[in-house]
């Protein structure tokens, strides 16, 4: 199941052959998660959003599902209903890289090239590239960002070829 953001990105990953998409600006996510899953839900939640989806992503997990919040982007500061974490036995982890000992991030970054690097040098993960800019056009970069008007990363190549 994948989750975006406008009919037009809909439309993009269904072309990719994804058959379940939310368009997350139109309906509820977590109703449409709970009945791909058959009602239960999901185990785990990877959440850079934040605060804005907290009551959503906690309707979305099964019982004894965990929540990692990566990311803040919808704000801070949420309402938590304890009773319902409680009684579905949820997990929510907060986790953040820049405030981690440079140890710690070099032995992430050690995991992460041996167990990830792999799968992206045998092409098993590709990654969805919209468009590489120049670094001159970072601004231009930015304004595609910010209006959402891309589909996949966008990319700023550092040096010209």
């Amino acid at each position: 199941m994948v989750v975006t953001a406008s009919p037009r990105k809909v439309e993009r990953v269904r072309a990719m052959g994804v058959h379940h998409v939310v368009d997350y600006t139109a309906e509820e996510f977590a109703p449409a998660v709970r009945a791909f899953t058959g009602g239960r839900g999901v185990d785990v939640v990877l959440d850079h959003i934040g605060a804005a989806y907290l009551k959503g992503n906690l309707k979305a997990m099964a019982p004894g599902g965990r929540l990692v919040v990566i990311g803040l982007m919808g704000g801070l500061k949420a309402e938590l209903n304890l009773a319902l974490l409680m009684v579905k036995r949820h997990t929510v982890i907060g986790s953040v890289l820049r405030s981690r000992p440079v140890p710690e991030k070099a032995d992430i970054m050690a995991e992460f090239e041996r167990v990830v690097v792999p799968h992206f040098a045998a092409r098993r993960i590709v990654p969805l590239i919209d468009r590489v800019f120049p670094l001159r056009e970072a601004a231009e970069t930015h304004r595609q960002m910010e209006a959402s008007a891309h589909f996949g990363k966008l990319v700023l190549r550092v040096r010209e070829q």
